[in-house]
């Protein structure tokens, strides 16, 4: 039985990495380089978001999610300010419409991270990363919308490709039948 599902979790990566492969021939090439700038810090934030779901999950069920949610936003605020600081960074032309702006985008992400951060408090972490997979998805579709590269986000080939990354993370994530 374990064999069986382990097949069917590796069926349902293989599925979900075609569905990539399909999106990058669509671009008419298959570049297997690997560069820092690009490839590598998307890498880089797959591996941090995974990390942080993780740990969410871990300290949300003992420290409130609106207290970590905040704890965090206000030590990375920091962090950042200092590292932009250090590199000779300054603030200049600060408008109060500006400052609205930023304030805005604050609340709405750290509205958005608390909800997370209380989902994964709650749930097992693979029942609600997988949520993770709209955000990719509603950007491609906003810059159709709002950019007009619908050429490129409605087409037969991008449909393929969404279908089989989607059929890939259902079949990983559905649960066997105890049929025995």
């Amino acid at each position: 039985r374990n064999e069986r599902m382990t097949r069917r979790k590796i069926a349902g990566c293989v599925l979900g990495f075609a569905g990539v492969v399909v999106i990058n021939l669509l671009g008419n090439s298959l570049d297997m380089g690997f560069k820092l700038i690009g490839e590598g810090f998307v890498l880089i934030a797959q591996l941090s978001y995974g990390i942080s779901t993780v740990l969410i999950n871990l300290f949300s069920r003992k420290v409130s999610p609106v207290v970590l949610s905040g704890t965090q936003f206000t030590m990375g605020g920091i962090v950042l300010m200092l590292i932009g600081s250090g590199m000779g960074g300054h603030l200049e032309n600060v408008t109060t419409g500006g400052v609205v702006i930023i304030f805005y985008l604050a609340m709405v992400s750290a509205v958005a991270y608390t909800l997370w951060s209380v989902l994964l408090a709650w749930n097992d972490v693979s029942k609600v990363a997988i949520f993770g997979f709209v955000n990719p998805l509603c950007g491609v579709i906003l810059s159709a919308l709002i950019l007009g590269e619908v050429k490129q986000a409605f087409n037969v080939g991008s449909l393929a490709a969404l279908i089989l990354v989607c059929a890939g993370i259902y079949i990983v994530n559905c649960k066997e039948n105890k049929k025995e």
